[in-house]
């Protein structure tokens, strides 16, 4: 016997299915990640209005039977847009980023309650921050999303040798899990100067809401978004 189920979400993905259906995707608080067939949802006049683009934050009812994966979402209600399709393409570059993680690399029907406050924080915040301090918010995401998944890197000391940070030559080196000295320095380490360490580890241990000033050099800012994506993948 199948059963309803209520929920608080965020749409993270999409996919048109059939003629008039679509598969979604939500990050939801009290089961983590899950997948609904929102039926007729394309159709010109459906029960869902504009509940159903990405970044929407809603209240959701499901109808779930036993063994099934998919969902029949029944009930969609719209508390927020985190962000709108007309929020500018680098801002939602920015946010994409955090869905397509979650989407990607967590389990389904897993609660994590401490990542989907993290995802609602990190999208509010982008929809009213200046452009300059996206990076900064998509960083520190990124770090607590590592916190929140068990393998965050170490900025103070080596990884390997657990030698503290100085001022020797530091290197970050993914196959060792993060920051490493230049004695246990392999061949796919690379250096990483200490302003950009000293910049992670202050966004790994602060609030998101009282962000560090940075001088960080445009040219590194994909340098350090670079980094943080491949230590998570």
């Amino acid at each position: 016997m199948g059963q309803l189920q209520r929920a608080e979400a965020i749409l993270i993905k999409t996919i048109n299915t059939g003629e008039t259906s679509k598969l979604v995707n939500f990050f939801t608080r009290e089961e983590g990640l899950i997948k609904c067939n929102a039926k007729g949802a394309r159709k010109s006049r459906n029960r869902f209005g504009a509940s159903l683009e990405l970044f929407s934050w809603v209240n959701i009812i499901s109808y779930r039977k036993e063994g099934q994966e998919i969902f029949t979402l029944t009930t969609c209600d719209l508390i927020e847009h985190l962000l709108y399709p007309t929020s500018g393409a680098i801002r939602l570059a920015y946010a994409s980023i955090p869905l397509e993680l979650i989407n990607r690399y967590m389990p389904l029907h897993q609660s994590n309650e401490d990542l989907f406050d993290l995802l609602q924080n990190t999208l509010t915040i982008m929809k009213h921050s200046e452009f300059n301090k996206l990076p900064l918010i998509l960083w520190y995401f990124l770090l607590h999303f590592t916190m929140l998944s068990g393998y965050q890197p170490c900025f103070t000391m080596c990884n390997n040798c657990s030698t503290k940070r100085r001022k020797k030559k530091y290197f970050f080196d993914i196959t060792q899990g993060g920051l490493v000295c230049q004695d246990c320095r392999g061949k796919d380490s690379f250096k990483v100067k200490s302003d950009i360490l000293r910049l992670l580890y202050h966004l790994q241990i602060g609030s998101i809401k009282k962000l560090p000033e940075h001088n960080i050099a445009h040219s590194e800012r994909h340098f350090i978004t670079e980094l943080l994506i491949n230590f998570i993948r």
